[in-house]
């Protein structure tokens, strides 16, 4: 049962059911009500199926200490439906529990560090690694030994409590050292970065190396290096840290592998799959530098993404290229004149989109199909622009959005 006022229930009551389709304004104000609640451990589920959205629109968060806490460890964190026992990753349904044992454990400082995120957001990284380099090394030391209040109630088994207390106190133990690498991890991280936060990892290795790297790997746009760089850091001839790149980087391709763009709509979806493209060229890239493909099933793993995002890059493309600017230029035949003035904008928006998808999916191959569907795109505007209320001026810069200014010369000529 969450415990909230009865007109905050019955609005959650209300949305639950939808809130993977939900509106931007929908999801806001579930997201506040849940934030606003003492104990949110029961509201966590409501919000499962639409994290992938929320991730999208990236709504602002309040920070409070709970959130703090486990900032660090966030791309480890999973409902507990995808948790499995023994493995790296940390249930959310363990949050609670381990947060109120951090609390108790800190006392005052807890709540001096809580005053502190009083209006503060999640996306407010200074403040966020200002009071969570008083919070995170503390809170590695302040976890109970034995199983704290409120881990059975929260369907947790007590002998896993061991484990992901030594994870979480790892994670928090090199946090501040390691979040500049989280922040940056889509950009690499850079190398300087990288070092610095695992060269504490790698002295202490065990846990500690095995955490600090597979939280960095999930982000990472360049994880092998990050591997082999966690490897080089560690004393020469660690099994433990060859065991720990291995285990990360064929964490993380297993998890990427069943990873697919989505967005709510067609020109979300077909940004998501240009930049996924684009991301899946560089992934290719780092591994093929590092010398971690010589196990079969990791190449295997890598060809299959590379073929998910070419597919997805296509099916995106030809979406984009058949409803919303051949569909759009046919609607707007007859159209009056400030309708399609209007639209133009949108159709150039489109245009764009479409080279950008098409500069990515090119790297992943199929060159020739996406120059010919563009080609054959630009004369049909050439061809029908006119007749959708176009001027030449429009025409020529649209057909030379969509194949470049020689072929917008040659099929539209010069207004």
């Amino acid at each position: 049962m969450i415990a909230c006022a009865p007109p905050a229930l019955a609005e959650l009551r209300l949305l639950s059911g939808a809130l993977a389709d939900a509106t931007r304004e929908q999801l806001a104000r579930v997201v506040s009500l849940i934030d606003e609640l003492p104990d949110r451990s029961g509201a966590d589920r409501l919000l499962d199926r639409a994290r992938p959205r929320l991730r999208e629109l990236n709504l602002p968060r309040p920070l409070g200490l709970t959130r703090l806490l486990f900032m660090p460890l966030d791309p480890w964190i999973v409902r507990p439906a995808e948790w499995q026992p023994g493995g790296p990753a940390v249930p959310r349904s363990a949050l609670q529990p381990l947060s109120a044992a951090v609390q108790a454990g800190l006392g005052l400082e807890a709540a001096r560090i809580e005053a502190g995120c009083t209006g503060a957001t999640a996306e407010d990284l200074d403040k966020v690694f200002s009071l969570g380099r008083d919070l995170w090394p503390a809170a590695a030391q302040a976890l109970p030994e034995s199983t704290p209040t409120g881990w059975e109630a929260a369907g947790l088994p007590g002998r896993e409590y061991p484990a992901l207390r030594d994870r979480c106190a790892a994670a928090w133990r090199h946090a501040v050292a390691s979040w500049p690498a989280l922040q940056a991890a889509p950009y690499g991280p850079p190398e300087h970065l990288a070092r610095q936060a695992l060269e504490g990892a790698a002295a202490e290795g065990g846990a500690a190396l095995d955490t600090v790297l597979r939280i960095l790997v999930a982000r990472a746009s360049r994880p092998a290096s990050l591997a082999t760089l966690a490897v080089r850091l560690s004393p020469p001839g660690s099994a433990q840290a060859a065991r720990a790149a291995q285990g990360a980087v064929d964490e993380y391709l297993s998890r990427r592998e069943v990873e697919r763009p989505s967005s709510a709509d067609r020109r979300g979806q077909a940004r998501r799959a240009a930049e996924d493209a684009l991301a899946v060229c560089v992934l290719a890239e780092d591994f093929e530098a590092s010398g971690l493909l010589g196990v079969p099933a990791r190449r295997e793993r890598l060809q299959a993404i590379r073929r998910a995002a070419d597919e997805t890059c296509r099916d995106s493309f030809a979406a984009l290229l058949s409803g919303e600017l051949l569909g759009q230029l046919s609607a707007m035949r007859g159209a009056a004149v400030a309708e399609t003035r209007a639209a133009v904008p949108a159709l150039e928006g489109t245009a764009r989109l479409l080279r950008r998808i098409e500069s990515g999916g090119r790297r992943l191959g199929g060159a020739e199909a996406y120059d010919a569907a563009l080609q054959s795109a630009a004369a049909e505007v050439a061809r029908n622009g006119e007749g959708a209320g176009l001027s030449p001026v429009e025409r020529l810069r649209l057909v030379e959005m969509l194949a470049g200014p020689e072929v917008a010369l040659r099929l539209v000529g010069w207004p």
